[in-house]
């Protein structure tokens, strides 16, 4: 419309958009496609090893990666 001589408001373009049917698409979350059969073997061994280290007297860091917030970290003796 620009090319042509002709302001329009970014409002006027939204209302004449969805007035017409079209609208924003949002961004759809997929599940992941990668599937671990021994996911829970992961988790077992994990575990076996952290106890390991705990019986040993060793310090045991524990971090949630998943937060975006303040690193919280914890230690466990």
């Amino acid at each position: 419309m620009k090319l042509h001589g002709i302001t329009v408001s970014v409002t006027v373009v939204q209302k004449l958009l969805k007035k017409h049917g079209y609208v924003k698409r949002q961004a759809q979350k997929k599940q992941t496609t990668k599937i671990t059969n021994n996911r829970n073997q992961q988790f077992e061994n994990l575990a076996t090893i952290t106890e390991e280290y705990e019986l040993q007297g060793n310090s045991i860091i524990i971090m949630d990666t998943k937060k975006r917030n303040l690193l919280e970290i914890n230690i466990a003796q």
